[in-house]
């Protein structure tokens, strides 16, 4: 088996862990549905994806307990950078959150770890920046990993090659749907409301009556991610993120988001000209400030925002890293 850690060969099957990602590949699919790796896709569902592809394999090459081999003898290559955002655990803590790290896997010791030092990310923009400004940006951005270290909107909110080069990131929900209500607020166009039907599922609901007492009221003031909220703002040429509802909530709403800004964490896979990252809250997690940076082709396309409660500029921010698992 092959460990290739960092930037991005005859490879028969090519899967992603998650959707976005699966974007990137050519006619590419997520582990779960190549593999039909059959997990509820609940909020709290987990899988190890590379222990059930293990099983899996074995058998299929009809191994035994007693003579099987890693994946049934099949050569394997896993992709990844764990200097990046590492799996989600809900309300998991540091110990929790790197226990589920491959590389705490007992598959683990029959890795062979290959590293790859040149950014393919960041060589895309040559005609732009020198080889120098390259290579310290590279390196930069792995200090970052490490743990060592405005857009005139109203006159191009309709212009799509605009629109798709930048990107504005923030650390929670909370803060991208401020970002997302300001900038609908500061555009011209007619603005259209769309509210959702909200109630209960309750095919796993154990008793009906302990429900009886969540008002619509309540349902609609609910927020969660994954989930569209109860009010969706449009008007023409806003740009929006398809997502799915995974929660236990029917919420019958367009599956859909504004995403003039968005999450570090959805963020993931992007490759942008300039990126503003706002962050009037820390980041929080390993590897979001890594993510952020690192989702910009040059360092002159990042620009940083940060300040405290009463709005004061900072010229400092947390930088969080496990350091174990790197």
């Amino acid at each position: 088996m092959f460990f290739l850690y960092g930037y991005e060969g005859d490879i028969i099957l090519t899967v992603a862990s998650r959707g976005i990602v699966s974007l990137l590949l050519p006619n590419g699919r997520t582990t779960r549905s190549k593999f039909a790796i059959l997990v509820p896709t609940l909020e709290n569902s987990t899988c190890s994806i590379h222990q059930a592809l293990d099983k899996t394999l074995n058998d299929i090459m009809c191994m035994s307990n007693s003579d099987s081999v890693p994946f049934g003898g099949k050569v394997v290559v896993f992709r990844g950078d764990f200097r990046k955002i590492l799996p989600i655990i809900p309300r998991g803590s540091r110990f929790d959150i790197v226990h589920v790290t491959i590389n705490t896997s007992y598959l683990w010791d029959y890795y062979i770890v290959l590293k790859l030092t040149k950014s393919m990310h960041l060589q895309s923009n040559l005609t732009i920046i020198n080889a120098q400004e390259i290579k310290r940006f590279s390196q930069w951005l792995i200090d970052v990993g490490d743990g060592k270290i405005g857009i005139d909107i109203q006159h191009n909110y309709k212009d799509e090659e605009f629109l798709k080069s930048k990107a504005i990131l923030a650390s929670t929900n909370e803060v991208v749907d401020q970002i997302n209500d300001y900038i609908l607020n500061i555009i011209p166009g007619e603005e259209k409301e769309y509210f959702s039907y909200d109630s209960i599922d309750m095919i796993d609901a154990g008793s009906r009556e302990s429900y009886e007492v969540v008002t619509p009221k309540f349902l609609h003031s609910l927020k969660t991610s994954g989930m569209p909220n109860h009010k969706i703002r449009q008007k023409t040429g806003t740009p929006i993120m398809l997502i799915q509802n995974l929660d236990q909530m029917i919420r019958r709403q367009f599956s859909f988001i504004v995403s003039y800004a968005m999450t570090i964490n959805k963020s993931q896979g992007q490759s942008l000209q300039n990126v503003g990252l706002y962050l009037p809250k820390p980041v929080f997690i390993h590897g979001q400030l890594y993510v952020a940076f690192s989702r910009v082709q040059s360092k002159s396309g990042l620009k940083i925002l940060i300040h405290d409660k009463e709005g004061k500029p900072l010229n400092i921010m947390t930088n969080v890293v496990f350091k174990e698992v790197l």
